[in-house]
C-alpha cells in the first residue's frame, strides 16, 4: 500500500453554510393573504426587512397572455379587476420576532382609463436604498409596476419605512411601459430600466420594454436621463434587465431572443448617456437558451451571472425552450468561465463546467437562476423550477421528443420528485451543495424570488402563485377548484448554526438515519450474504493481495492495516458505525474490552455486536451527533461508514470535536461519482466530492492536521467484485439460486464499478 502524492490544500477558515435544517418559516400563505403570491422586492432598511408583494399573478396572465393549458391552475373571476390586486410592503422588525409582520403601505385605488378604479400598483418588483442629493439621509426607494388602466409607473420613497410619497415616473415616463424591475445606486446615482410593456388591458405583448438605462442622482428634483444609447445600439436587444457594480463599473445585462443576452460596462464618469463597452455577447455563445441575464451577484472577485428564458422556461412569442439555466463567471480583466451548463466551443476557446454540472443543476426544469447573494462567506443561488406547472400544460405543441422524455417520467413523479425550487450554496463557485430541492418542503413554491442578506440572518421570499383556490385532479378524473392550504408567498429566515445549534435527541433519528436503519437491519442479515463472508459478521469489501483466499481474510488484512495507522494503541477508541461488530472484535487484540466503544444506528445490530465483542460498550448513536464530551476520546476508526453520514463533514467535525488532542480518526471511505448521486436520489449530494485533493480539504477544514489519504481502490473494490461475482455465478450454476436473485446480485455488484469512483484509507490527527 502506498501513500499518494499529498495535494496542495488551502486552509479554509470560515463558516459551514446554511442547511436546511437553519432555516425557518416566519410568514406564509401571503402574509395572511394568499392574493399576495409573490415577494417580488426585499430590502433591509434601519434594521427591519420590507418585502413588496405583486397580486393576483396567475388570474393576470389569465386574461391578458395565458401559455397553452388544458386546465387553468387557479380560480379566477371573468373580469380579473374585480379582485383587489393593490400591491403591498410588509415590514418586519428581526430584533421583535413576535410582533410579526405589519404592513406597511398598500397601494391606493385611482381612477383608470376607462373611468373604472383600479389599483395604482399591482406590484413592487424593486428595491434600494439610496442617498439623492436632496436626501438627508439613506432612503428606501421602490419600483412600481401598474395594470393597463392605471397610470404611469412611478418611483415610492420613505424615510422611516412608515410613510412613503411618490417622487414622479420612472424613466422616460412613456406610459406604454408598466414596470420596472431594477433600481440601483452607483456612484452617487440611481439606476433603472423598463421592464415590461403592455398594450393595454387584455392585450399584452410579451414582457419587452426597450434596451435603455435611465440614471438620476437625485429622484426628488431631478429628471430622469438615457444612460445609454437605445438597444445598446443593437435593435435586437429588448430591454435592459438586471444590473450590478462590479470592478468599478456597473454592469448590465440586456435580453436577447435572436442571439442571447449582452452584458455591458460602464464607469458612469461625465454627463450621461454614457461610454459602454460589451463584455460578452451571444447568452456566453450558448444563443438564445441564454435569452436573459436573471441574476448578477458579485462573489469572491468575480461576477456570477445566472441566466433564463422569459415566461418560466418558455418564451412562446420567440419560439425559445425550454431550456436548463445557466451559471458563468467574469473576472475584473473580462475573461470568463462557464460554472453549470453545457460545454461548447467558444471564440474564447472550448468552455466546459467547472463544477461538472449541466444546466438547470441537471434540471430542465430550473429554468431561471433567479436571486443570488453572497452571505457569511458563502454564494447562495436560487432557481424558477417551472415543474409543478407541467400537469395543467396543454401538449398539443410539444415536440415529440419532449413529450417522450416527460411520458417517460411520468408527471405525476415529476411534480413529486421535482416540484418546487432550488436553493445551492457555493463557497468557491466550483463546488456547489444542495440547500433544498422541493421549495423548502412546498412544490408550489416554484422560486426564491428575493433574498436579503442581514445581521440577522438570510431572508427568502418565495413565488408561490397557486391560489387561493388551485385546480385538482379527483379520482374520476376530472378537474376541480378547492382551496389550497400551501398556496401564497412565503417568508423564510436562514440563521447559521453556530447561532441555532441543532439537538437531535438519540431517540429522535433524522428521516436519512432512519431509511439506513431500516435498509441495513435487512442487508446485513441476507442469508446469502452471511455464507459469503463465512458467517464472520463483516461487512466490509477488505484489502486483497496476492496471498488473499476469502472475503473475510480480506476483512482482517483490512482491519490490520487500518489499525496500523495507529502509532500508540492506547487509552480508549470508539468504532463508529461498528456494524455486526467484527471490527470491534478485532480491536479487542490491541485494547481492552473496557477501553472499546462501538456505536451505530441499530438495535438489532448492537445485540449482535455484544455477542461478537463481549464486555465492550455499544450503544446506538448518530456518528453526526454524538453524545460524547469534547476531547473524550483518544483514538477513533470508522469502516465504510463515513460516506453514508448525514453528512461526512459534519461528521468530521463532530469527530474532531470528540477526539483528544493528538488524537487519531482511522478510516476506510468510499467516494462515489457523480454519475451516481445525479441518478441515484438515495445518495446525498452533499457527500460527493470532485477529487482527493477537495475531499482532503473536508478534513482540513475540519480541523484535522497530518492528513494522509491512501488510494486502495483495486486492493478493495477490485477484490471484492471479483470474488463476489465468482461466489454470486457458483450459487446460479449450481442451482442454489433463482435466476431473479442472480440478477440482483449481479446488477448491486456491477453497481459498485460504476457509483464507486476511490475507495480509500485515511489517517488524520487533531492537532496537539
Amino acid at each position: 500500500m502506498k501513500i499518494d502524492e499529498r495535494p496542495v490544500v488551502t486552509r479554509l477558515e470560515s463558516s459551514s453554510g446554511l442547511r436546511r435544517e437553519n432555516f425557518t418559516r416566519i410568514s406564509k400563505n401571503g402574509f395572511g393573504d394568499r392574493y399576495n403570491g409573490i415577494s417580488h422586492s426585499m430590502s433591509y432598511f434601519q434594521g427591519k426587512v420590507y418585502v413588496g408583494t405583486s397580486r393576483c399573478n396567475l388570474q393576470m396572465i389569465a386574461v391578458n397572455n395565458p401559455p397553452s393549458t388544458a386546465v387553468w391552475p387557479v380560480k379566477c373571476p371573468e373580469n380579473v379587476y374585480q379582485l383587489d390586486r393593490r400591491a403591498q410592503i410588509w415590514c418586519y422588525d428581526p430584533t421583535n420576532p413576535a410582533g410579526g409582520w405589519t404592513n406597511a403601505y398598500t397601494a391606493p385605488w385611482v381612477t383608470g382609463s376607462d373611468g373604472t378604479e383600479v389599483p395604482q400598483d399591482m406590484g413592487y418588483r424593486g428595491q434600494a436604498i439610496f442617498q439623492g442629493t436632496s436626501d438627508s439621509a439613506p432612503t428606501l426607494y421602490v419600483c412600481t409596476w401598474s395594470p393597463s388602466k392605471g397610470p404611469a409607473p412611478q418611483l415610492l420613497r420613505s424615510e422611516d419605512g412608515l410613510h412613503f410619497e411618490r417622487v414622479g415616473s420612472l424613466g422616460s415616463g412613456d406610459r406604454s411601459f408598466n414596470t420596472f424591475r431594477t433600481l440601483y445606486p452607483f456612484k452617487g446615482r440611481l439606476f433603472t430600466a423598463p421592464t415590461g410593456r403592455t398594450k393595454g388591458y387584455g392585450q399584452a405583448d410579451d414582457c419587452m420594454a426597450e434596451a435603455t438605462v435611465y440614471v438620476t442622482c437625485d429622484p426628488l428634483t431631478q429628471p430622469w436621463q438615457a444612460a445609454s444609447p437605445p438597444s445598446f445600439n443593437d435593435p435586437t436587444n429588448l430591454t435592459a434587465f438586471e444590473m450590478v457594480e462590479f470592478n468599478d463599473h456597473l454592469y448590465v445585462g440586456t435580453v436577447n431572443a435572436t442571439s442571447g443576452y449582452q452584458i455591458w460596462k460602464t464607469k458612469a464618469e461625465g454627463d450621461p448617456p454614457y461610454q459602454w463597452t460589451q463584455v460578452l455577447a451571444n447568452g456566453a455563445y450558448r444563443g438564445n437558451l441564454n435569452e436573459m441575464p436573471v441574476s448578477m451577484t458579485v462573489f469572491n472577485n468575480a461576477l456570477y451571472i445566472g441566466s433564463g428564458i422569459q415566461n418560466g422556461g418558455y418564451d412562446k412569442v420567440y419560439h425559445i425552450g425550454p431550456a436548463g439555466a445557466e451559471l458563468i463567471r467574469i473576472y475584473p480583466d473580462d475573461t470568463w468561465d462557464l460554472i453549470v451548463g453545457e460545454a461548447r466551443l467558444t471564440p474564447h476557446g472550448y468552455k466546459y463546467p467547472l463544477s461538472d454540472i449541466g444546466p438547470g443543476f441537471d434540471s430542465l426544469f430550473n429554468a431561471h437562476f433567479w436571486r443570488s447573494v453572497v452571505y457569511d462567506g458563502w454564494l447562495y443561488l436560487s432557481t424558477y423550477n417551472w415543474s409543478i406547472f407541467l400537469p395543467y400544460l396543454s401538449q398539443q405543441n410539444w415536440s415529440n421528443t419532449f413529450k417522450k422524455r416527460i411520458q417517460k417520467l411520468g408527471i405525476h413523479n415529476i411534480v413529486q420528485k421535482w416540484g418546487g425550487c432550488d436553493l445551492w450554496r457555493t463557497q468557491d463557485g466550483v463546488r456547489w451543495l444542495p440547500v433544498s430541492r422541493n421549495g423548502l418542503d412546498n412544490p408550489y413554491n416554484y422560486g426564491i424570488r428575493t433574498m436579503v442578506p442581514t445581521p440577522h440572518g438570510l431572508f427568502l421570499g418565495t413565488a408561490n402563485t397557486f391560489g387561493p383556490e388551485v385546480c385538482l385532479r379527483v379520482s374520476s378524473g376530472e378537474w376541480t377548484y378547492a382551496p389550497n392550504p400551501s398556496s401564497g408567498t412565503e417568508v423564510w429566515l436562514g440563521v447559521p448554526p453556530q447561532q441555532t445549534p441543532v439537538v437531535v435527541k438519540a431517540e429522535e433519528p433524522s428521516q436519512t438515519v432512519t431509511e439506513l436503519k431500516e435498509k441495513y437491519d435487512v442487508r446485513m442479515y441476507e442469508p446469502l450474504v452471511d455464507e459469503y463472508y463465512d458467517y464472520s459478521d463483516f461487512y466490509s469489501w477488505g484489502y486483497w493481495d496476492a496471498q488473499t483466499q476469502t472475503q473475510k481474510e480480506a476483512c482482517l488484512n483490512m482491519m490490520e492495516l487500518l489499525i496500523s495507522l495507529i502509532p500508540e494503541k492506547q487509552g480508549n477508541i470508539i468504532d463508529v458505525a461498528c456494524g455486526k461488530g467484527a471490527t470491534s472484535r478485532c480491536l479487542l487484540k490491541y485494547y481492552p474490552p473496557s477501553a472499546i466503544t462501538g456505536i451505530d444506528i441499530s438495535d438489532k445490530l448492537m445485540d449482535t455486536c455484544r455477542q461478537n465483542a463481549p464486555g465492550c460498550e455499544f450503544v446506538v448513536m448518530d456518528a453526526t451527533r454524538m453524545d460524547f464530551a469534547d476531547a473524550s476520546c483518544d483514538n477513533m476508526i470508522c469502516v465504510d461508514g463515513a460516506g453514508l453520514f448525514d453528512t461526512r463533514e459534519r461528521f468530521l467535525h463532530e469527530a474532531f470535536r470528540v477526539l483528544k488532542p493528538g488524537g487519531r480518526l482511522i478510516l476506510s471511505d468510499r467516494l462515489i461519482s457523480k454519475a451516481a448521486v445525479k441518478r441515484l436520489r438515495s445518495i446525498n449530494w452533499e457527500n460527493y466530492v470532485r477529487d482527493l485533493k477537495e475531499y482532503d480539504t473536508l478534513y482540513q477544514r475540519a480541523g484535522f492536521d497530518n492528513v494522509q489519504i491512501y488510494d486502495v481502490t483495486p486492493e478493495c473494490l477490485g477484490g471484492y467484485t471479483d470474488r463476489f461475482s465468482d461466489f454470486i455465478c457458483r450459487k446460479f450454476t449450481t442451482q442454489a439460486i433463482d435466476r431473479d436473485t442472480f440478477n440482483n446480485f449481479m446488477s448491486f455488484i456491477l453497481s459498485r464499478t460504476i457509483i464507486i469512483r476511490y475507495y480509500v484509507f485515511v489517517s488524520a490527527q487533531k492537532p496537539v
